[in-house]
């Protein structure tokens, strides 16, 4: 994913944000806010990247400092920008960074 030019685009206004219903009751679940996830989507990390379904995953942080994940799709060329999910990480699953999966267990 192009992100650098994903942000100028949303930068000129030329692409469109939006949530599925996941991504909102998900979000509202963990107490987020549109602002925590288009801060998200403008200045957050990318750190995981699935080319193969045209998606990624982002690192921002709230403005009460807890991290924020939202998964994005979008292909350059769009005109929408689509957050598929939004949560905040729990650290069971991340390792303290926010950036790095545990491994699970296996059985």
């Amino acid at each position: 994913m192009d992100l650098p030019q994903l942000r100028r685009l949303l930068n000129r206004a030329e692409v469109e944000v939006l949530l599925t219903t996941h991504a909102r009751v998900e979000a509202i679940k963990d107490g987020l806010t549109e602002t925590d996830l288009r801060r998200t989507l403008e200045q957050g990390e990318e750190i995981e990247d699935y080319p193969d379904r045209a998606r990624a995953l982002l690192l921002g942080w709230t403005a009460e400092c807890f991290p924020c994940h939202i998964v994005i799709e979008w292909e350059t060329g769009d005109v929408q920008v689509v957050i598929v999910s939004a949560y905040i990480p729990d650290s069971r699953e991340w390792y303290p960074d926010w950036k790095r999966r545990r491994r699970r267990k296996t059985r």
